[in-house]
C-alpha cells in the first residue's frame, strides 16, 4: 500500500478542507497506531459538519460488530408500510447514541427520482424516503471484519458508495475507512488490493501539539499535560510492545488521568473547583505533589500514593507511571514564567531531567516576543545542548516573530552549529 504519513491534525485538515470540498468525493483510508484518537477525531468532524449543514447526513458502522454481510448490503426493498429497522442497512440508519443523523431523510414532498431510473432504485427507499444530498459514511475498525467476504463490500463502498442495491451519491458523500496497522498485533487484516487502489491512504501519527488542544478542552490536570509535553515520545508511544502488555497512547493516557481524578474525589481530595474538606489537602497543583511526595510520612498518604501509581500503571504501564510519579514529586523545582522574566539571573534552573524538559517546553509555548531579552539571559545558564533544542523548538513554534528579535539572533550565533542549522532550516 502506498501511504502518505501525516499528523492526525493534518489528516483532519485534509478531510475537512480538501476532500470534502471536491464535487466527486473520494474514499479515504485513515490508518494508524491503536489508541491515537482516530475515531474520536473523525466523530468530532461529523458533529461539526452536522452543525453547519442541517441537511448533512452522517453514518457510522463498526465493521468488527457486523454479524452478517446483510448488515452492509441490506434487505429486499419493501413495497409498502413505514420504514422498518431492517428496511435499510445498519450502515445508513441514524445512530442516536452517537448523535448522527443517518443517510436517509423522510419528506413526502421530496421525490426527485420519479422516472423509474436505476438512480431511483439506488437512492429511493420508500415513497418520501430519500438519500441526503451531502454526507459522510464512516466504516470504523475497517481492518477487523468478522468475515473476509466483507472486504468486497468495503471495496464496493469505496468505489461506488453503495452496498448491493443501496447507495449514497458519490458526488455529495465522502467515505472514510478507519483501521489499525497489521503490525500492531491488534487482530487486524491487511486490506486487499481491490480496496487499496480505490482509496486515498493516509497513515497518521500524533505529537503533543496534536492532542494538547483536546486535553486542554477536557480540563486535564496540568501535571498530566506537563508530563506529556516533556515526555511525548514516552506518553504518545506509536510502537506496540512485541510481547504485549500495557503501553501509553493518547487514549490510555486520558483514561489514566480520569481514573486518578476519580480516585482523588473518592478520598475527598478536591480536583479543581470542589471545596477542600480533606485535612491533607494542598492547594491547587500541590494536591498530587503532596500525595506523591516520597518524603511523605503519613501512612494513609503512602497508601494513596501506591494506589495512584497502580491506577496509572493499569492504563499505561509501570515505566510511564514510575516516571510520572517521580516527575510530580519534583515539580516544585520548576520556576514559573513570571519568575524567569522578572529575575532571569537568579531564577531556578531545575536539576531533575523531567522538570528541566518541562520548563524548556513551557518556555517554548509561553514565550512572548517582548520578553526575549530576559528569556535568552535565563537560557544562557542552561547546558549548551538544551539551549540549541530550545532555539530549534522556538523557531518551529514562532517562525516569524522570533526571527525578528535581535537578542534571539545574537543568542543563536553564540550557541554554535546546532542552533545555526535550526535557523537555516527555518
Amino acid at each position: 500500500m502506498q501511504k502518505i504519513t501525516v499528523s492526525i491534525s493534518d489528516a483532519m485538515y485534509l478531510l475537512r478542507d480538501v476532500y470534502m470540498q471536491r464535487d466527486e468525493k473520494p474514499a479515504v483510508f485513515i490508518r494508524g497506531p491503536v489508541g491515537f484518537s482516530k475515531s474520536s477525531r473523525i466523530l468530532d468532524l461529523l458533529h461539526a459538519w452536522q452543525m453547519t449543514d442541517p441537511d448533512f447526513g452522517a453514518c457510522w458502522l463498526n465493521a468488527s460488530n457486523v454479524p452478517s454481510i446483510m448488515s452492509y448490503s441490506g434487505w429486499p426493498r419493501p413495497h409498502d408500510g413505514v420504514l422498518a429497522a431492517t428496511a435499510m442497512p445498519v450502515l445508513f440508519q441514524p445512530n442516536p447514541s452517537m448523535g448522527l443523523r443517518g443517510a436517509f431523510v423522510y419528506d413526502d414532498k421530496l421525490k426527485p427520482y420519479e422516472d423509474g431510473s436505476f438512480e431511483a432504485l439506488q437512492h429511493s427507499v420508500l415513497d418520501g424516503w430519500v438519500a441526503r444530498r451531502r454526507g459522510c459514511v464512516v466504516i470504523d475498525e475497517a481492518t477487523k471484519p468478522p468475515e473476509e467476504t466483507h472486504f468486497a463490500v468495503q471495496a464496493q463502498l469505496a468505489y461506488e458508495g453503495s452496498t448491493g442495491m443501496w447507495a449514497v451519491p458519490t458526488s455529495g458523500w465522502l467515505r472514510i475507512f478507519i483501521g489499525n496497522r497489521v503490525e500492531d498485533n491488534s487482530n487486524d487484516y491487511p486490506m486487499p488490493a481491490t480496496f487499496d487502489n480505490r482509496v486515498v491512504c493516509m497513515e497518521i501519527t500524533a505529537g503533543y501539539d496534536d492532542v494538547a488542544p483536546h486535553w486542554t478542552e477536557i480540563g486535564m490536570h496540568p501535571f498530566f499535560q506537563n508530563f506529556a509535553a516533556a515526555f511525548s515520545s514516552l506518553v504518545l508511544k506509536e510502537e506496540v510492545p512485541k510481547l504485549g502488555g500495557q503501553f501509553s497512547t493518547p487514549r490510555s493516557w486520558t483514561e489514566a488521568w480520569l481514573d486518578v481524578m476519580s480516585f482523588c474525589r473518592s478520598i475527598g481530595v478536591p480536583t479543581f473547583d470542589e471545596t477542600p474538606d480533606w485535612p491533607c489537602y494542598r492547594a491547587d497543583d500541590e494536591m498530587l505533589a503532596g500525595i506523591l511526595n516520597p518524603a511523605q510520612a503519613e501512612d494513609d498518604l503512602k497508601r494513596y500514593a501506591n494506589l495512584i501509581t497502580g491506577i496509572i500503571s493499569f492504563r499505561v504501564g509501570h515505566e510511564v507511571a514510575g516516571q510520572f510519579v517521580d516527575f510530580v514529586a519534583h515539580t516544585h523545582e520548576a520556576p514559573t514564567y513570571d519568575e524567569i522574566v522578572n529575575a532571569p539571573i537568579t531564577a531556578r534552573v531545575p536539576q531533575h531531567p523531567g522538570v528541566l524538559h518541562y520548563t524548556l517546553e513551557m518556555l517554548v509555548v509561553n514565550a512572548h516576543m517582548q520578553d526575549m531579552p530576559e528569556l535568552v539571559q535565563y537560557m544562557a545558564r542552561w547546558p549548551k545542548a538544551l539551549r540549541q533544542i530550545w532555539c530549534t523548538k522556538l523557531i518551529a513554534k514562532h517562525p516569524i516573530g522570533v526571527l525578528k528579535q535581535r537578542e534571539f539572533a545574537r543568542f543563536m550565533r553564540e550557541n554554535g552549529d546546532g542552533a545555526r542549522v535550526a535557523l537555516d532550516a527555518a
